[in-house]
């Protein structure tokens, strides 16, 4: 859902999964692409995105918090630390 400038993505997992990062940055790049094209990417005008917001509800058999952050940058083999990404 795109409200105010913001894409909204939900998804509901019945089975814990580390990879949520990496499969919700498919998800918004392939909806990326479909709100920018015709765009010129290579340009000098900044092209304005919507703020992604990713969120997985999950209510499987393993025990979990009511909250947990993951990030793509756990998945990185060193880390956050050169990558260059947010």
């Amino acid at each position: 859902m795109l409200i105010d400038g913001r894409l909204n993505l939900y998804e509901h997992q019945s089975s814990w999964n580390p990879n949520m990062p990496l499969r919700g940055l498919f998800y918004f790049a392939e909806l990326y692409k479909h709100l920018v094209q015709g765009e010129n990417i290579y340009g000098t005008r900044l092209i304005p995105l919507p703020t992604p917001i990713y969120l997985v509800f999950y209510n499987g058999e393993r025990e979990m918090g009511d909250y947990e952050e993951m990030k793509l940058s756990d998945a990185f083999v060193h880390g956050n630390e050169q990558s260059g990404m947010e």
